[in-house]
């Protein structure tokens, strides 16, 4: 297509689109505007009509009214009254309003009495007397109760046409002949000024009552022979069109309701559109004037914006050839003088971005001499061509030293296989290989770096490599450091004999089993690994239900369950009763593992049950030597000397309790900052695997500086975590060292507490009690924290034991505060059901217990008061009501008394 010049083509595109917007719009116009106008002026005169029915009904309502009323007033028995009956009627017309006249009518259809107006009472003697029997209305009236209307008829009073309303009232009937004054003052008043508009009211039959003009209803012009009026029902809410007087006429018929009068609004057919063919014209014109005016100024502005174009044409060919000092002179055009400016801004930016590429390759030369990423480039037999300062600070030489020589010089590999890998990952077609290997430099020092190969060709086609590298030695130093911590941990537990530890799946399968465990359950580690719990056989059906699902709360809610007593089996069938304590660690796959530590306490229990015995039977044997005392002393001493030994088992097995929930401190307390630990070496560990896999499909720097900054957050974590577990194992072992000697020394009794509460505060984990410490911190004392932290430990316990029995909460709360300047007051307090004022003098006694046979020794409080009164040179007391909780009040010098030399050289009895 030949190309035509922007003013012709201007022109035409306005031509097509004046064009476009006549045909568009004229159709619119005829075929939806004009259709529009039509029907809302039919709408406008069915309205009229609706509204002129509404008028006509309102004002019928009065006269319908008035008969109404005196209807009632007749029906109170005056009518026989002439005087009463004549009052009423002319009461009624005495001035203009819905009657001309009224009748009151006999049973036999004669009328009796008649109300005129004023001007035409004279006609009374006429019309008394008169015979409307034979009368329409009457009949009908006197055949039914309601209100009767008549069509048009000849009025005797008027002398013109009128209608009549007829209601029967006892044996009389009542008629009233309707003035029609003010019904066509109504319909003259409600006639809009709109031209040729004429309002009709017609009976039923077609004639007219009303004329809005007044013109038609002296002539009683008829309407019935038009189909419309004989069947309005047809015509409801359409417009008619027929010929009145010769002339084409618009109309709209509507029906009064009860009357079946018909209301004509009309108009000539050409005055009612005459408004919408004028506003056709208008439009029409306008629309071929704007057109025509449009094309006019479309050609002006087509001469102008060519012209405009050619300038804009030539500034640009100059500032294509360079002639950048060339400026354009502005029109009056916005648009123009924009283009012109960005052809400016275009040509300012070619030459900054050729200033700005010449600056950037002297900036990459800076960024990779200033890197400290490692980055070379290799010939196709793999001798360096370039290494960056990086590489030649790494290696200990400088680039003319490196220039040459082959990169195998430094790295560390025993024979050349890696790089026959390279070759045949790169040889199968690969952009760019990782790889990672030690390097050593000039000083014999070992470096591990990660390489990432890239190959390519230079102008000749000869094969070129380049690599980019990154001394990652302390990050490969902080794993090996994390696995050797591992491997001290694992030592750590196999070490432990006397507790066994055991790791479990979700499934119940052995994953680690220490050489405690295998003493416990007579399994060796390499028999125990991989079997689950039932196929080893340590639990009976019922435990072994209550273990499952002890696994499934582990793994919904991470909290540690224990310590609780079961009973397990060994290898040869013996039955065995632990503690176990078991949490949740996260494992390094995924998922999580499941750790059981367990405590024999067989012991423990047969000694118990031996105590309860021996409790049991104790009176009975007293009694029953009592009567024979002098006959029965060695055999009281034997049982003294027995009862001793009982006692001293009873403390072992308090002590083997405290050891127990030392233990389940321990395995509570490590498993958060143990299991993070794990965590956290998996999360290295797995940016490990991503970070090797982003090596083969090519290394990003913002990759390796995520995975570096990640390193370091994982690295982070676990040293502070490991630290963690190592201040645990320091205090934990203060505290067994205290808690297993009655070594005297220096502390700070907050300390102590804490020490102790820390031990404590598992059991209350899984309990809906609270425990609280308050001790004021800087007082020193000179004595024995270990029986000091029993003391505490049993106080607290029995507290725990005795005073929430039946209860969903209460508090535990231990405080510490001075007395004077050489002792203080430790108080154990509970807010529990208190303790009756006839057990207060015994709870100190030796085998005094509320719980016999319930697990309950009698020994706890009588060891707090030996060791407070005997060694730690005290008092303890207590202060307790039924109900409103119990206070344990302890007070001890800040020195200790010195023990005689006798006991200084064996420990007390309760430490035992």
């Amino acid at each position: 297509m030949r190309p035509l010049r922007l003013s012709r083509l201007l022109f035409v595109r306005s031509l097509l689109a004046a064009v476009a917007t006549f045909v568009t719009v004229y159709p619119l116009v005829i075929l939806w505007l004009m259709p529009q106008a039509d029907r809302e002026i039919e709408h406008r005169q069915l309205l009229l009509g609706r509204a002129i029915v509404e008028q006509v009904q309102a004002h019928l309502a009065g006269p319908a009214f008035t008969l109404e009323g005196m209807a009632r007033a007749l029906d109170t028995g005056r009518r026989s009254d002439p005087a009463f009956v004549y009052a009423m009627l002319d009461s009624f017309l005495e001035h203009p309003g819905s009657f001309s006249s009224l009748y009151l009518i006999d049973d036999g259809g004669r009328v009796i009495a008649a109300g005129l107006p004023p001007a035409r009472r004279g006609m009374r003697a006429d019309l008394v007397g008169l015979d409307l029997s034979a009368h329409p209305l009457w009949r009908a009236a006197h055949e039914s109760a309601g209100l009767i209307w008549t069509d048009a008829f000849l009025s005797t009073v008027e002398g013109g046409f009128t209608v009549a309303a007829a209601r029967r009232s006892g044996g009389h009937t009542l008629i009233g002949e309707l003035a029609f004054d003010p019904l066509f003052g109504r319909l003259s008043g409600a006639e809009p000024s709109e031209n040729g508009l004429r309002i009709l009211l017609l009976d039923r039959r077609g004639r007219t009552l009303s004329d809005s003009r007044g013109e038609l209803r002296a002539r009683q012009q008829d309407f019935g022979q038009h189909e419309f009026i004989r069947h309005p029902a047809r015509f409801t809410g359409q417009v008619v069109y027929f010929d009145f007087e010769g002339e084409a006429m618009l109309g709209t018929v509507a029906t009064v309701p009860d009357l079946n009068w018909r209301v004509l609004v009309m108009r000539p057919e050409a005055e009612a559109y005459r408004p919408v063919h004028i506003a056709n014209v208008i439009l029409v014109g306008g629309l071929v004037a704007a057109i025509l005016i449009a094309l006019l100024g479309a050609a002006v502005q087509a001469r102008y914006f060519g012209r405009q174009f050619r300038r804009l044409s030539a500034f640009a060919g100059a500032v294509g050839e360079g002639r950048y000092e060339m400026a354009w002179n502005p029109s009056r055009v916005t648009e123009l003088n924009e283009l012109a400016a960005s052809f400016e801004r275009m040509s300012q930016s070619i030459r900054a971005r050729e200033q700005e590429l010449a600056a950037s390759q002297v900036a990459y030369r800076e960024l990779v001499e200033s890197t400290t990423e490692l980055v070379v480039r290799l010939d196709a037999d793999w001798r360096l061509t370039y290494a960056n300062p990086a590489v030649c600070r790494l290696l200990g030489a400088e680039e003319a030293d490196l220039t040459g020589r082959p990169l195998g010089r430094w790295l560390c590999f025993d024979d050349e296989s890696w790089q026959r890998d390279l070759f045949a990952e790169l040889s199968a077609g690969a952009d760019s290989v990782q790889f990672e290997c030690p390097m050593q430099d000039n000083t014999g020092k070992t470096h591990r770096v990660a390489w990432t190969l890239h190959t390519g060709r230079d102008d000749s086609g000869a094969r070129r490599y380049g690599a980019i590298g990154r001394d990652i030695s302390d990050r490969w130093e902080a794993g090996e450091a994390l696995r050797r911590s591992e491997e001290r941990l694992r030592a750590t537990l196999d070490a432990a004999t006397t507790v066994a530890i055991q790791w479990y799946d979700a499934q119940g399968r052995v994953l680690y089993w220490n050489p405690g465990s295998a003493l416990l359950y007579g399994y060796r580690p390499d028999e125990a690994l991989g079997r689950t719990v039932e196929s080893l056989g340590l639990f009976d059906a019922e435990v072994l239900c209550a273990f499952h699902a002890m696994l499934e709360r582990l793994d919904a809610d991470g909290a540690t369950e224990g310590p609780m007593e079961l009973a397990v089996r060994t290898r040869g069938g013996e039955q065995r009763h632990t503690l176990m304590t078991s949490f949740s660690i996260p494992a390094r796959e995924g998922g999580r593992y499941f750790v059981s530590m367990d405590i024999d306490i067989t012991d423990r229990r047969e000694a118990a049950e031996r105590l309860r015995e021996l409790n049991e039977t104790l009176e009975a044997r007293v009694a029953e030597r009592t009567a024979d005392l002098h006959r029965s002393n060695e055999e009281l001493g034997a049982a003294l000397a027995e009862l001793q030994r009982a006692q001293e088992e009873l403390l072992r097995a308090e002590k083997m309790a405290a050891l127990g929930a030392l233990v389940a401190g321990v395995a509570h307390e490590l498993g958060t900052p143990l299991g993070n630990s794990l965590m956290a070496a998996n999360t290295v560990a797995d940016h490990t695997r991503a970070l090797r896999r982003e090596l083969e499909g090519g290394l990003r720097r913002s990759t390796l500086d995520q995975y570096l900054a990640d390193t370091e957050s994982g690295t982070h974590i676990i040293e502070r975590n490991l630290e963690r577990a190592s201040e645990l194992v320091t205090s934990f072992r203060q505290v067994a060292v205290d808690q297993s000697s009655s070594q005297r020394r220096a502390f700070l009794l907050d300390e102590v507490v804490e020490e102790i509460a820390l031990t404590l505060r598992p059991s209350f984990k899984h309990q809906p009690w609270t425990f609280e410490t308050e001790v004021e911190s800087g007082l020193r004392l000179d004595s024995y924290p270990g029986p000091l932290g029993q003391v505490i430990a049993n106080l607290v316990t029995n507290a725990t034991v005795h005073a929430f029995e039946g209860r969903a909460d209460g508090t535990v709360k231990v405080s510490g505060r001075a007395d004077g300047d050489g002792a203080v007051i430790i108080e154990v307090r509970d807010d529990g059901r208190g303790i009756p004022a006839e057990m207060q003098r015994r709870i100190f006694d030796p085998f005094f217990t509320t719980r016999m046979g319930q697990g309950g020794s009698g020994l706890g409080l009588h060891i707090v008061q030996n060791l407070v009164s005997n060694l730690l040179g005290g008092t303890v007391v207590v202060d307790s009501r039924p109900g409103g909780g119990t206070c344990m009040r302890v007070r001890i010098p800040r020195e200790a008394p010195h023990p005689k030399r006798d006991e200084a050289e064996s420990p007390p009895q309760a430490m035992v």
